[in-house]
């Protein structure tokens, strides 16, 4: 009896949903219905991809968004229908459309809607699960919203995406370049530290710095720290180290390099809060 009390409840309560909650959508997912019974198949919110992105419908498929800012480069990954082992799925498609929807920057900097040709990456035999397109737009960081259209196995296929605020301090990971645990910051403090000037840090270090953060920008660097510089090496400002030549940042019209991210939070800090004890980058080198 009470199966049946049950069963009837949600019976009621699909009803509704059918015919007055159509067409509201979730932030990632669509509520798509099934041709011949008349039924509304809606899908649970998709959880974050394997490669971090965002997974959405796409036609009767799955798909992931992802981007890469420093590239200018988005990328589409069609996925099997598999949750417990989802892997990249070959697909026969020469090319997706997408389009994204106006967007801002943690900053305030508007990036307009781009239109984006995604290709086939590393076709075989005419199917491929990656499509690659780049812009110069999708080099600012933001959380975009769109569609992507086009045919897959010669049928038309489209869906909706939107990215989701993400944790900035876990791109570094579980433990820091120091082995310290990341602890997530509260939301807003890293655009803080980065996206606002003070001191000697201005408007135009941040544009130069790319208006990011450095653990987004640098989130795929690995760090090994040189404890034995050698004369003529430079160093990093915070723990005089040698410095990582490929982590670097603008403060104060002046390019310094550091050896891990943390040390960049430190020196900025110190040149919005203190400035007259921040050093030229010069001063940096070892003698």
């Amino acid at each position: 009896m009470k199966y049946t009390k049950w069963m009837g409840l949600g019976l009621i309560i699909a009803a509704l949903a059918v015919t007055g909650c159509g067409d509201k959508k979730t932030a990632t997912t669509k509520v798509e219905e099934k041709k011949g019974n008349g039924k509304a198949d809606e899908h649970v919110p998709h959880k974050e991809g394997p490669n971090g992105g965002t997974v959405f419908d796409l036609g009767k498929h799955h798909a992931e968004f992802t981007v890469d800012h420093d590239k200018k480069e988005c990328m589409v990954v069609v996925l099997n229908g598999d949750e417990k082992n989802i892997k990249p799925l070959a697909v026969a498609a020469k090319e997706f459309t997408l389009t994204t929807k106006e967007a801002k920057t943690k900053a305030g900097k508007v990036v307009p809607p781009m239109t984006i040709t995604l290709l086939p990456k590393d076709a075989k035999d005419g199917k491929a699960s990656k499509f690659v397109g780049t812009d110069p737009g999708i080099g600012n960081v933001a959380e975009f919203a769109g569609t992507v259209i086009g045919e897959i196995d010669g049928k038309p296929s489209s869906g909706e995406f939107k990215e989701e605020e993400h944790d900035e301090k876990k791109a570094l990971g579980a433990k820091d370049e120091h082995g310290r645990a990341v602890i997530a910051a509260p939301e807003g403090e890293e655009a803080e530290i980065y996206l606002k000037p003070g001191g000697i840090y201005t408007a135009a270090d941040i544009k130069a710095n790319g208006d990011t953060t450095v653990s987004v920008k640098y989130k795929d660097l690995k760090v090994l720290h040189d404890l034995k510089p050698v004369v003529g090496d430079r160093l990093c400002p915070v723990t005089l180290t040698k410095a990582n030549p490929k982590l670097k940042w603008v403060i104060g019209g002046k390019t310094y390099t550091f050896c891990c991210p943390p040390c960049v939070e430190e020196l900025v800090t110190l040149a919005k809060t203190n400035p007259e004890e921040v050093k030229a980058p010069e001063t940096y080198i070892k003698k």
